[in-house]
């Protein structure tokens, strides 16, 4: 079979003729996907080239004195289509190594955007953590080209702007909105932010090589927040020079209630210790004094007059008298104290009540001669009636204690738009305004001798306010010194509260 005969079951390759060098396929474009078609036409190149037509081209005449004669055709044969073959597998070869380079940066685009894809939803997942989390998250720039100290906010998360009293919406994104931010802070804020800044300027120009290094800040503040309470912050911050700026990243945490719940816990230290010397000394006194003059008494009784006999029996009864209310009052405040008070609400009388305490420190009032008036407008309570005479007994205790002989003590009951209010008024020594403000402290109410130098504990007071608060209203004192004291406290209001 010749080189021009195609087989039957094969499919019938290009028809290439002798013009094949002079016609449009005189030159290649030479791809992947028509390498194939491409070889098929050399093999027929090659088939044209030793046929007869071909070499007639070449030399017409069958005479020619050119050097290329029929072995030259056949030579010439032989030699082109290799020559063609060599120069498609040159550029096949360009072609394949230009594809493979150019596929092995597609590969490693290809890496490059799956590890850009994997870093941004590490990101998002970082940020989504930093949007739930409970601690205040901050990003800031701050330009030290000069003393101006222009800082710019890149990030605040919403535990931030909650902190601070912030519109989270607002600034908890990476936008323009947050290059406002900084006028937003409380005053207060602003200018403790802004020693923070100074501080970190000083310590670039002390320690340049620290600052470019990166190093930690550690430290505590308290600012009055938008509603007048003050908040007590823990911040950590890293610092560090990027060119012409400090970068800033800070956690702020909100420690308010943890510095609250110290404080209670550092008032129940005290009140333990209050308590306890109340037990060793303030118990011990009466105690003491109701010993001894009954040891008088029984071992020399015919020695005394009747009225002397008279005189130490009530010394005794009054000690005895005081030791029971001080034991009751240390009993109501550790109950208190421990949450174990239960409070059972009723309905009752107001002046019942006021009668029920005034006759119960009837003989404490009769030995200064001071007379204890009434008037509760015949109103009517709703609430723990034993919890209510405590309050009452303590406050008509201490105006005794306070008030000279002979002097009126006034005890009123009166419904206002609070509620219902109590008022115990006395003529007596009144208090300073310092004395005022610690009255209901504990750990801060030193008691103060009365006007017959009575001794007391300021347990009282203390259990007045834990007892009306307990009941859900208020209680507070007006005072001058010299000027004598009146009480007050209220109790929340019932549909019962006016008799009918």
């Amino acid at each position: 079979m010749s080189n021009s005969e195609v087989p039957q079951n094969q499919e019938k390759p290009m028809e290439v003729s002798a013009n094949f060098f002079q016609g449009k396929y005189g030159k290649f474009c030479v791809s992947r996907e028509n390498l194939d078609l491409q070889v098929a036409v050399v093999e027929q190149v090659l088939a044209v080239l030793n046929s007869a037509k071909f070499q007639e081209k070449l030399d017409p005449a069958g005479e020619s004195s050119s050097p290329i004669s029929v072995a030259g055709g056949e030579f010439l044969a032989r030699i082109i289509p290799r020559t063609i073959l060599d120069k498609i597998k040159f550029q096949v070869r360009a072609v394949l190594e230009k594809n493979e380079v150019a596929d092995a940066k597609n590969a490693e685009l290809k890496k490059m955007k799956s590890a850009l894809n994997k870093c941004q939803g590490e990101l998002k997942k970082i940020e989504r953590v930093f949007e739930n989390i409970q601690v205040g998250v901050v990003e800031a720039r701050i330009s030290v080209e000069n003393e101006s100290l222009e800082k710019k906010y890149l990030y605040a998360n919403p535990a931030f702007c909650e902190i601070f009293g912030l519109d989270a919406k607002k600034y908890s994104v990476r936008g323009e909105n947050l290059k406002n931010l900084g006028n937003d802070f409380p005053p207060e804020v602003r200018a403790k932010l802004q020693e923070k800044d100074a501080e970190l300027f000083q310590k670039i120009q002390e320690n340049p090589e620290e600052v470019e290094k990166g190093f930690s800040q550690k430290f505590s503040d308290s600012f009055l927040d938008s509603e007048g309470k003050m908040k007590y912050l823990c911040v950590d911050r890293f610092c560090k020079k990027v060119g012409e700026e400090i970068s800033v990243h800070a956690a702020v945490r909100d420690e308010t209630k943890l510095h609250d719940a110290l404080e209670k816990l550092r008032v129940a230290v005290e009140t333990k210790d209050n308590f306890f010397n109340i037990i060793a000394h303030d118990l011990k006194s009466p105690f003491n004094s109701i010993l001894g003059l009954a040891e008088i008494l029984s071992d020399d009784l015919e020695e005394y007059t009747v009225e002397e006999q008279k005189k130490m029996l009530q010394a005794i009864f009054g000690s005895a008298k005081n030791a029971v209310n001080l034991i009751e009052n240390l009993l109501n405040w550790a109950r208190a104290q421990s949450g174990k008070i239960e409070i059972q609400n009723e309905s009752f009388s107001a002046s019942t009540v006021c009668k029920n305490v005034t006759s119960l420190l009837a003989a404490t009032a009769e030995q200064k001669k001071i007379k204890i008036l009434e008037n509760s407008n015949g109103a009517v309570v709703f609430t723990d009636k034993k919890m209510l005479e405590t309050v009452l007994r303590n406050l008509i205790s201490n105006a005794i204690k306070f008030s000279p002989e002979g002097k009126n003590i006034v005890v009123s009951v009166e419904k206002n738009e609070t509620g219902i209010q109590f008022s115990v008024k006395d003529s007596g020594v009144g208090m300073s305004s310092e004395k005022k403000e610690t009255l209901f402290v504990p750990g801060e109410n030193e008691s103060t001798p009365g006007t017959n130098n009575e001794s007391g504990t300021g347990l009282g007071m203390l259990l007045c306010d834990e007892f009306v608060k307990t009941l859900g209203g208020k209680i507070w004192v007006e005072s001058a010194e010299g000027a004598g004291s009146t009480f007050y406290f209220t109790i929340p209001d019932s549909k019962d509260s006016v008799e009918k």
